[in-house]
């Protein structure tokens, strides 16, 4: 619905807190709705697509300013909600300790991480055999990002079709993960 030009690999484009840096009009509405509404339900905040330290800042100071604003406009006093990260760019992995400084919890977005470790379009019939939740350097990413949350005592969920997989559910929950979220049409396998 935004009026945004097409791109020729949209997948690696604008898109997630990209976006957001873009318009940072459509995420003061969003911040300040999630705001409006946490006083009466438990809110929690999770920023997609995020790659560096930078974007997580630079969200945390405009949900500091948002929150202190809301409350002054409501005239109520609430906690500010949990913020989180969406773990789908390989270069989060890198940087688990940097930012659990900055957030209260992670989330694997499988699907997503899967597809840019292994450099394939799981949407591409030529390629999608190498889509695999099972590739030896995804299992290893996974246990040593869980380690990671582990660590520093922050809970890490995973989402997406690998969440939804029995065979691959029960592997996650060994792993150590805290959530798994998956389509509702899932839970009964």
């Amino acid at each position: 619905y935004l009026p945004l030009p097409v791109e020729a690999n949209p997948v690696l484009g604008l898109r997630g807190i990209r976006l957001a840096q873009v318009r940072p009009d459509v995420l003061d509405q969003q911040l300040r709705a999630l705001l409006q509404v946490s006083p009466l339900a438990r809110c929690r905040i999770l920023l997609p697509m995020v790659t560096s330290v930078s974007e997580v800042e630079e969200v945390l100071y405009l949900l500091e300013r948002d929150w202190i604003a809301v409350q002054e406009e409501e005239q109520v006093n609430f906690a500010k909600p949990k913020i989180g990260i969406m773990v789908e760019v390989p270069s989060v992995l890198l940087q688990i300790g940097e930012f659990a400084e900055l957030v209260d919890f992670f989330s694997v977005g499988s699907n997503d991480l899967i597809q840019y470790l292994l450099a394939v379009d799981r949407n591409n019939p030529r390629v999608s055999s190498v889509y695999s939740h099972f590739h030896p350097s995804v299992l290893r990413a996974l246990t040593r990002l869980v380690q990671e949350c582990h660590k520093y005592e922050k809970p890490i969920s995973i989402c997406g079709e690998m969440a939804g997989d029995p065979l691959s559910a029960i592997l996650l929950m060994a792993m150590g993960f805290n959530t798994l979220s998956m389509s509702s049409s899932n839970i009964l396998r």
